[in-house]
This record gives structure tokens, sequence and C-alpha cells, in this order.
């Protein structure tokens, strides 16, 4: 995933990597039964990013959403918040 942030991190700035990987979704995958709700997720958020999924019915935007507030765990994956993960 290409990162929005460039360049070195100017005096008492955060390095502008860790900035923008602050949410960090490495492979999530979720299944219910034989139904996957969600397969090899990637996603990077930085810190104050603001996010919006959109798609049809079915696709997965509610389970993407519970995994990440932490009420579904992940069948696979890492989920990452500032480093640490939450998975």
């Amino acid at each position: 995933m290409t990162s929005a942030f460039a360049g070195s991190a100017g005096a008492g700035q955060p390095d502008a990597d860790v900035v923008a990987r602050y949410l960090r979704l490495i492979g999530i995958r979720k299944d219910f039964g034989a139904f996957t709700a969600l397969s090899n997720i990637d996603l990077e958020i930085a810190k104050g990013e603001f996010v919006c999924f959109l798609g049809p019915s079915g696709c997965g935007k509610t389970t993407l959403l519970r995994v990440i507030a932490g009420l579904e765990r992940p069948d696979s994956g890492a989920l990452l918040l500032d480093g640490k993960d939450l998975a």
C-alpha cells in the first residue's frame, strides 16, 4: 500500500512511516462456518485519518468494523494499533 506521507520527519515530529501505519490490518480473514466474510484484508490507516467503507450488502463492511473494534476475533492475520498486535 502506498503511503501519502513522504520525506523525513522534522525535529520533534514522529516518523512519517509510523504515522502512516497507526492502524494496520495484515492478511485479516474471518469465517463464519463455511462462509468467508473477510479474506486477506490488508489496510493501513494513519492517525487522525477519516475512513469510510462502502460496498453492497453482505460484502463484509460490518464484519471488518467489528474486527477493528475487537468485537470479533479474526481467524488469521494481524491487527496492529500503533505497532501493538490486538488480534
